[in-house]
């Protein structure tokens, strides 16, 4: 199924300006790999999106989304090989990609794409969790040093962290992350977190990043995230200050017979578009 069963006058991948990639990876050692159902989920959820826009009096559609064929990899390794590989051709030729995972490591490959292309670029990174173990002591399949390893390649932020342990307090770079608690319901902190972007942005959005009353279908939820208009109000502030280069939307973890994470996850995808073409 593609994006929002467009027509196919609408998802042509030769006009279409935004290419969704599904990566059908899961951590094997998480929930029997769950995760990596999450992309159809989300792709079967959005058959029911209405894409006119009251704000702008758009038709969100009409700029065209093509879904690619789904990358299935079982090793987490060739997964962001693949992804990186794929992301970075789409990119070639001028695409806004949206990467679906699957594990939150596929979000490795796409990141390493968007900084192989753009010069100028900060890597958003929207989670419950730093992601910041020490990389010389994991594997590259380890999603818990995802962001240690994106430390290595530029510059970052990271928004709505509020579980850690230690090892990744002394890997952090507290002037980076935007603790969830720190910022409920305190617009102050938006200023300085504009003030570190660059001119381009990628954002990577882990579902743990949202409170669970909104977002219940991840391996391990953590209470205290973010609210949906609370999000909206940091993209289009993001928006306003920096061009959105692309963006990754992993960790969804399906609950079979309850569908509204992915309905949530699908208006996600839906919004960023809309926010990047149309705001």
């Amino acid at each position: 199924m593609n994006f929002g069963n467009l027509p196919a006058e609408k998802c042509s991948s030769e006009s279409a300006k935004v290419v969704i990639i599904p990566v059908l990876y899961g951590d094997p050692a998480v929930e029997e790999g769950r995760t990596s159902r999450g992309p159809d989920a989300i792709l079967n959820a959005s058959g029911s999106l209405r894409f006119y826009d009251v704000d702008t009096g758009s038709d969100v559609s009409e700029v065209g989304i093509h879904t690619a064929e789904p990358i299935i990899e079982n090793d987490g390794v060739k997964a962001v090989e693949t992804v990186h590989k794929t992301v970075l051709q789409h990119l070639k030729k001028k695409k806004f990609c949206v990467t679906l995972g699957g594990d939150h490591i596929v979000s490795l490959g796409a990141i390493r794409a968007h900084f192989n292309k753009f010069t100028n670029l900060t890597v958003v990174h929207f989670d419950a969790y730093p992601d910041m173990r020490p990389a010389h002591t994991r594997e590259l399949t380890d999603h818990g040093c995802l962001m240690t390893r994106v430390r290595e390649m530029g510059s970052f932020i990271q928004i709505g962290i509020r579980s850690l342990n230690p090892e990744e307090s002394s890997e952090s770079i507290q002037d980076r992350i935007f603790y969830a608690d720190r910022i409920h319901e305190n617009k102050a902190w938006l200023h300085e977190m504009l003030n570190k972007l660059t001119s381009d942005v990628y954002l990577s959005i882990d579902l743990h990043a949202f409170d669970p009353s909104l977002m219940p279908a991840v391996d391990t939820p953590q209470a205290g995230g973010l609210v949906w208009y609370q999000f909206m109000e940091i993209l289009n502030q993001i928006s306003d200050k920096s061009s959105l280069a692309g963006c990754d939307i992993c960790s969804l973890s399906p609950i079979p017979g309850f569908n509204a994470p992915e309905h949530v996850a699908a208006r996600l995808v839906y919004e960023i578009i809309k926010t990047k073409f149309f705001r």
